[in-house]
């Protein structure tokens, strides 16, 4: 016989989590006033999930005469609550730290509240350190953080709880730490790396290949890896393709390769040494793949039509279907941009439907096109459509999804009143 009152707490369980998994924070604060029942519900998804970031009173003035406005930083009064409610420091299963959060500490010497956070977070399970919106991610910001703000994160990290890691906001986080994380990371999103001199040697040589050289051999089995902004040629990709890496490729499922487009360096790299890398994933069926650079430099379009464009480094998808034979869903991404200097708009709906074309025959369940768009709504209004679809069989375009952001309310409803995109099964997704 079912106990009324364990009963009563599962329905209110998944009542509350259904208002959680509708981000609606207030009705959950207003949940938490509600009964003594309600309240310790209420609070554990309340605080499941936590963003540091800055939250500025009032936009920052644009003159260079008035001083920028002063900011409220809000970890600092969660800091504040965690003195008064300690009881809500095992309620936190995901942090998300924010540059700015790091950036305003660095400068202005305040990071006792952050450390304190980190250093009392016991079941933490995501630690995500993550670009704000006017972050550069060139520089190598770790070692601009203080040592002690460096322990307590590498601490969280090294955590025998944490799941999910995310260090796309630490471009150059040092190759060695990872030999720290636990054998419970499942999902990594990293970035390019910083290596010692010793490390950078031991690439260079062939003594990487001899086990009695490893570092540390497959410390933790990835389900999931996104990569990310990583030129090539590189340490990076040269370490990810290496012995002395620390990462199990082996069961990696789901995986994101969106790295840094290598014109215009001197190089003598070619898709070769992507597909090193590339095949040490033996049972991926999931894969996300850049075309080329975030500003796809070499897809010029304009009225006149496409100039020459060969890219040596996107792989085709007959050698993806050769690399990855279990692969059952794609998604490419591309960006469209406006070149002022060349007065042209770079919309590669030619070429993905070369892509598409190709894919036919590779069993996939799934094709993705996360298409990033800033143009503007006239220039939009010209995008020959029928190129990306043209020549597609049906059940490929039952397979397709369009997933869409940059655009603004006026964008978004041009696409939707687009015939050739209505004859999609499925819907546009914007971003």
């Amino acid at each position: 016989m079912i106990n009324a009152s364990i009963f009563r707490v599962e329905l209110f369980e998944r009542i509350l989590l259904n208002v959680h998994d509708n981000r609606d924070v207030e009705g959950l604060r207003n949940c938490s006033y509600a009964s003594q029942t309600l309240r310790p519900l209420s609070q554990k998804l309340l605080f499941r999930e936590i963003r540091l970031t800055l939250d500025e009173t009032q936009r920052p003035s644009t003159s260079a005469e008035e001083p920028m406005v002063a900011r409220l930083c809000l970890w600092q009064a969660f800091s504040d609550l965690l003195d008064r409610s300690p009881h809500l420091c095992g309620f936190v299963h995901t942090l998300q730290i924010t540059r700015d959060v790091l950036t305003w500490m660095t400068e202005k010497g305040e990071d006792d509240n952050l450390e304190k956070i980190l250093n009392r977070l016991p079941n933490l399970q995501k630690l995500f350190i993550v670009l704000g919106k006017e972050n550069a991610s060139d520089n190598d910001f770790w070692g601009l953080i203080a040592p002690r703000i460096q322990n307590a994160l590498l601490e969280c990290l090294y955590s025998p709880k944490i799941v999910d890691i995310d260090l796309s906001g630490l471009p150059f986080f040092p190759a060695a730490h990872f030999d720290g994380f636990p054998a419970t990371l499942k999902r990594l999103t990293m970035t390019v790396l910083k290596f010692e001199l010793d490390m950078l040697d031991l690439l260079k040589s062939n003594d990487h290949a001899d086990p009695k050289t490893t570092i540390a051999r497959y410390r933790f089995a990835l389900k999931n890896l996104v990569i990310r902004d990583v030129a090539q040629p590189g340490p990076t990709l040269n370490w990810l393709s290496s012995d002395i890496c620390p990462l199990n490729m082996l069961q990696v499922q789901d995986l994101t390769f969106a790295p840094l487009d290598p014109r215009g360096q001197t190089m003598t790299e070619t898709l070769k040494d992507h597909e090193c890398l590339l095949k040490r994933f033996l049972s991926i069926t999931k894969l996300r793949y850049r075309l080329c650079s975030p500003n796809m430099e070499a897809n010029h379009w304009s009225r006149s039509g496409w100039n020459i464009y060969y890219d040596p480094y996107t792989l085709p998808p007959t050698d993806i279907a050769r690399i990855f034979p279990s692969l059952r869903s794609l998604e490419l991404e591309s960006s469209w941009r406006y070149l002022p200097e060349q007065e042209a708009y770079m919309h590669p709906t030619s070429w993905i439907n070369n892509l598409l074309k190709m894919s036919a025959n590779m069993g996939l369940e799934s094709i993705v096109l996360h298409m990033s768009i800033h143009i503007d709504g006239e220039a939009l209004e010209e995008v020959d459509w029928d190129k990306l679809l043209s020549g597609l069989d049906h059940r490929l375009k039952s397979i397709i999804e369009l997933r869409i952001s940059g655009l603004d309310l006026a964008g978004e409803k041009i696409l939707l009143q687009n015939e050739v995109l209505k004859s999609l099964p499925k819907r546009i997704v914007f971003l």
